[in-house]
Formats: C-alpha cells, structure tokens, sequence
C-alpha cells in the first residue's frame, strides 16, 4: 500500500475521533462503512456494530462533556491506523448507570481501525476502563498486587 494511502488512513483516523468529539455523527457515517463496521472493546463479549458504537460514544460524551483528547502518536500500515490517545474530562453525567461524581479522569487509549477503501471497518479499543472508574469515584481505588 502507498505511502500516500495510509497518510488518508491516518487522516480518516483522526476525523474520525474529531467527530466522536463533537457529537458530528454525520461526519463519522461518512467515513465509516455501517453495514459492515465492527467495534471490540475489552469486557464486551461481542463485537458492536455501527448503532451500538454511536450509542457508547454518544453516552460517553454525555458522561463527560468536557471531555478533550490529544494525538500523541499514529502509525499507519496498509489498511490498519493504530492511534495513541490521551483522554480527560470530567464526569458530570451518568457514566455505568451511575450519577455524574463531578471528578475528572485523565487515561490513554490504544485503538486501532482498518480502513478500507476511506472507509472505517473495524475498531478495536483499549482503554483503563477500571482506573476511569477509579478516579471518578465510582469504585475503590484500590492496589493490585503484581503476579
């Protein structure tokens, strides 16, 4: 694949966390194939489709509505874009069925898509899900021994 290709890849992949950002779900249907999109995230037994990923982010903004991300690295390979990201804000709305705690939560994020033709295919997640929960005050900060 082209150099050129995977700089659009790149491209599509920050477009894409530009319109998650901004609740512009128009944008993100035009870069995503939505009929055959697939999102995996740890502790999800089943991959998402495209309704059931716009609905986790749109809930995530909803939880945080301040929420920023920074770009701190991406790496194109043929049709795959692994993006590194760090993510804060805080947590004014109902995040897992729980009420805003007012705290903030800063983590990174590792995601990678499979682009496919400009358009979005696949999307795997991973995120500190447990230590968002952590400095929100949702769960118990608590220490893990190492094994």
């Amino acid at each position: 694949m082209s150099t050129k290709t995977e700089e659009l890849n790149k491209k599509i992949a920050r477009q894409s966390f530009e319109a998650i950002m901004n609740n512009n779900y128009k944008l993100l249907e035009t870069i995503t194939d939505s009929k055959k999109f697939s999102m995996y995230f740890s502790g999800n037994k089943a991959p998402l489709d495209y309704s059931g990923t716009v609905k986790i982010h749109q809930g995530n903004n909803a939880a945080f509505p301040d929420a920023q991300i920074s770009i701190e690295k991406q790496i194109s390979q043929g049709e795959y874009v692994t993006t590194f990201l760090k993510i804060f804000g805080t947590n004014t709305g109902v995040f897992h069925g729980m009420d805003g705690t007012g705290k903030t939560m800063k983590t990174n994020a590792i995601i990678q898509q499979r682009i496919k033709k400009g358009k979005i295919t696949e999307e795997w997640i991973e995120c500190d899900n447990l230590g968002i929960l952590q400095q929100i005050g949702i769960l118990q900060d608590t220490e893990i021994a190492a094994i």
